[in-house]
């Protein structure tokens, strides 16, 4: 193969994560809290981002931008990134900041 390895699925190059790497990543997720889904404002669908991102969701903790850094990291191996207008870290910032909300606690009545 010449070092270049066989990538997940969108993964495509030598510098990101091998399928093996992938999916032990997405294991991993499992064991954080995540935020909920919500409905987009106005009914406007925003999910043109790619299949790989749907798949994560950002955890209690992160905002959009430190969601949009690990999964780029996740794809591209950890470098700078650009982070311009219509590049992919402000679609995927955007798509954590809009499509997610931390869960709403719940009281348990007696």
């Amino acid at each position: 193969m010449g070092g270049v390895r066989k990538l997940h699925g969108a993964f495509e190059g030598t510098q990101g994560a091998t399928r093996a790497e992938y999916e032990a990543a997405l294991e991993l997720e499992k064991a954080y809290q995540h935020k909920d889904k919500i409905s987009t404002k106005g009914g406007k669908k925003k999910d043109d981002v790619d299949d790989l991102v749907k798949e994560w969701k950002p955890r209690i903790d992160e905002d959009g931008k430190t969601f949009a850094k690990r999964l780029l990291d996740l794809k591209f191996g950890q470098k700078e990134h650009k982070t311009g207008g219509g590049s992919k870290f402000s679609e995927i910032q955007k798509y954590g900041d809009t499509h997610f909300a931390k869960p709403k606690k719940t009281r348990r009545r007696k």
